[in-house]
């Protein structure tokens, strides 16, 4: 039966495949409810820079965050060695040597999302957030001001 303008039964409608070289045919109206169920159901078509895009996020994600669980998990035990509270995201060692928590704080900006999510949703520990390495006056100023400070604390002795 050709086409005609008159004929109803007869219409132009996509073929449900994606990669159909049948692209625009005529298909009988018996099949027409058919076929609009299968484009409604059809998955959505992503491009191959969708999917670099994707893949390019999560690999950022991923290393992101096995970062921050590597610092984390090596933090945590030298803290419960030295039997601190919080952890620190440069080690202990080098810290200690230089007295300089520079490298531990840009960490903690840099990680500050993910250890959020650590302490908020899984109860874990949070960054040290400074430690005192001297605690008399007399190693930052020597022994003048120990004595000064000294005298005016006890006047009598």
């Amino acid at each position: 039966m050709p086409r005609t303008q008159a004929s109803k039964s007869w219409r132009w409608v996509k073929c449900h495949f994606y990669n159909c070289r049948c692209r625009d045919t005529e298909v009988y109206s018996l099949f027409r409810g058919s076929i609009r169920m299968a484009e409604q159901t059809r998955l959505p078509r992503f491009g191959l820079r969708t999917l670099l895009v994707f893949l390019a996020c999560i690999s950022i994600a991923m290393a992101y965050l096995g970062t921050y669980y590597q610092l984390r998990q090596r933090g945590i035990a030298e803290a419960a060695e030295y039997e601190m509270d919080g952890f620190l995201y440069a080690p202990i060692e080098d810290v200690f040597a230089s007295e300089d928590l520079s490298v531990h704080y840009k960490r903690m900006r840099i990680f500050a999302p993910a250890n959020w999510i650590d302490r908020n949703f899984f109860g874990g520990p949070g960054p040290i957030r400074g430690i005192m390495f001297h605690i008399s006056a007399e190693t930052r100023h020597g022994p003048a001001l120990m004595e000064s400070l000294a005298d005016r604390a006890f006047p009598f002795c």
